[in-house]
């Protein structure tokens, strides 16, 4: 599923309209349509209204398309028997284009269903002047002079329904004065939220309010995903998403391009390795899994534990000889080898001919978690990052080594993955962590080109990037993945892809998303509140059949 930006949908609807000839009037239409559909569907699935009636659905509509869409909504609604009441937020002579002839046809409606009330800060719009045509003031005759958005909050206090048409995607700035009031009542009203596009508010590249911001239940969005409905706090601003075809072609989005794909289980499962009947334990690679340290060796056996789990054929366990023993009294199916004396130990000469030997034959190697960053670490990750032959997933301590010296990568013989949280990030990018979190998609994006390696961004929505300029967002996960030894398990799954011959891209995908989906499962379908980076360890080949099973629906295996 791919993912536009303001920029791209601007250019989306242009193409629909030039090269293949679709009117605004038309695109405005079919947006309105399916969204009626959606929204009659959640009003019947409510109680009824006073006396037995449907519910009824307030729609509050801005001035430009984003209204139109909303105006569009009212009439279909109308049409199939809903109770509507219009509520406009800006005076009728600002509603031109595509939205102005909807708001004619609106007012030409002398409809039981269809009311209009307006906000603008020195008039009244509820009732149309004497003499023109318009439908039936909504307004309380009892305060005329109350301010408008006190007049809407009321009104929608006895909405079953609210939908946001406030703004769309083209919103830059933040929302002030009447309007940031109309926001405030439509969060307070205690009806069904619905939002068309993107929840009035919200920054459609980063997925971050601009100020006020509708919170809604339900996001009808037009033609593709959005970038900020990926993202958070877009995900939890937008609430449950769904896409509505336009009429547009399928391929418009590919056409005039895209910012970022969603993760899907479809795509994913079209990427797993192949698991052949007549394989055998080396058909699967091998893995050296670099970690552990006395005090951190719990990083060692759940990277172990996850990397067999993931399906690599074998895995080398290196780490260092003071926290050998606890590692090996831990792990039952990976094997363990010494390569330091400990974590403050320097790289020597018998370790680096030692270190030649133990990456002998292996298919890829991942290194960081809980390695400590003594010198021997570090010069240990400068060795691996130069001359390492086979990809290389880099974590953790790996990370805090390269930090200034990602120009390291550049000239790597082989594709190496860096998985930071947003901390390591910051200081491999050198900037503040505030920042990462700002412009996830570009600082991974940035970083992913200047040092030439796959980065996986790691935290909610794990943003992937790739040197290319490619960039994806995974769907998956819970905030129960935030606890000590998570980052540990997506290594060793990244790395046991990368062993079986994935390329670095598809493994991160790979990973993240069977990392999430295991996790998700793990959860039971909460918030994982009590989760254990084990628990997820455990739930991994229950995710991996069901992401398998999606593509033997798909593709007929």
């Amino acid at each position: 599923m791919i993912l536009l930006t303001r920029r791209q949908i601007r250019r989306y609807d242009e193409v629909a309209q030039e090269r293949y000839g679709i009117p605004g009037i038309v695109l405005m239409e079919n947006a309105g349509r399916g969204a009626a559909d959606a929204i009659r569907r959640i009003a019947d699935g409510l109680p009824s209204g006073p006396g037995g009636g449907r519910p009824r659905v307030g729609i509050v509509c801005g001035p430009g398309n984003n209204g139109g869409d909303g105006l569009v909504v009212a009439r279909h609604l109308a049409n199939a028997g809903v109770r509507v009441r219009i509520y406009l937020a800006a005076p009728p002579d600002r509603i031109r284009g595509d939205a102005g002839v909807n708001l004619a046809i609106a007012r030409a409606r002398r409809h039981d269903n269809v009311d209009c009330a307006g906000e603008e800060g020195q008039r009244d719009l509820a009732a149309p002047p004497r003499g023109s045509a318009g439908v039936r003031g909504a307004v309380r005759r009892e305060a005329p002079n109350s301010p408008p958005a006190q007049r809407i909050a009321r009104s929608l206090l006895h909405d079953a329904v609210v939908v946001d048409a406030l703004f769309g995607t083209g919103l830059d700035r933040g929302i002030a004065g009447p309007i940031a009031a109309i926001v405030d009542a439509i969060n307070a009203a205690p009806g069904v939220k619905a939002a068309l596009d993107i929840p009035s508010g919200l920054d459609c590249d980063t997925g971050r309010p601009l100020g006020v911001c509708v919170r809604a239940d339900r996001t009808l969005t037009f033609g593709e995903m959005k970038v900020g409905l990926a993202l958070h706090p877009g995900v939890d601003l937008a609430g449950e998403v769904t896409v509505l075809p336009i009429g547009a072609p399928a391929t418009l989005g590919e056409e005039v391009g895209f910012e970022a794909r969603l993760l899907t289980p479809c795509f994913i499962a079209s990427i797993l390795p192949v698991r052949r009947r007549d394989a055998h334990k080396g058909t699967f690679g091998h893995l050296a899994l670099v970690a552990g340290t006395p005090g951190k060796s719990g990083a060692a056996v759940l990277g172990a534990e996850a990397a067999v789990r993931a399906g690599a054929g074998l895995v080398t366990v290196v780490t260092t000889a003071d926290a050998r023993p606890s590692i090996e009294a831990r792990v039952r199916e990976a094997m363990v080898e010494t390569l330091l004396d400990g974590a403050g130990a320097p790289l020597r000469r018998e370790d680096e001919r030692r270190w030649k030997k133990l990456a002998a034959g292996k298919t890829a190697i991942a290194i960081g978690p809980g390695c400590g960053v003594g010198p021997g670490i570090a010069a240990l990750v400068e060795r691996i990052v130069r001359r390492a032959a086979v990809p290389v997933v880099l974590d953790a301590d790996a990370l805090n080594a390269l930090a200034g010296r990602t120009d390291l990568l550049r000239d790597a013989p082989a594709p190496r993955l860096l998985t930071p949280h947003p901390g390591e990030m910051a200081r491999l990018a050198g900037i503040s962590t505030a920042d990462v979190q700002a412009d996830r998609i570009g600082v991974a994006r940035r970083l992913a080109a200047d040092c030439g390696a796959v980065v996986a961004l790691k935290g909610a929505r794990t943003v992937v990037a790739s040197p290319d300029g490619r960039v994806f967002v995974n769907p998956t996960g819970n905030p129960g993945m935030a606890s000590g030894g998570s980052g540990d398990v997506l290594t060793g799954i990244a790395g046991a892809f990368l062993a079986q011959g994935l390329g670095a891209v598809e493994a991160a995908c790979a990973a993240v998303f069977i990392h999430g989906a295991a996790a998700d499962r793990a959860a039971n379908g909460g918030d994982g509140r009590g989760l254990a980076a084990r628990d997820i360890v455990r739930s991994l080949p229950a995710a991996l059949r069901a992401v398998s099973g999606q593509w033997s629906v798909v593709s007929g295996q």
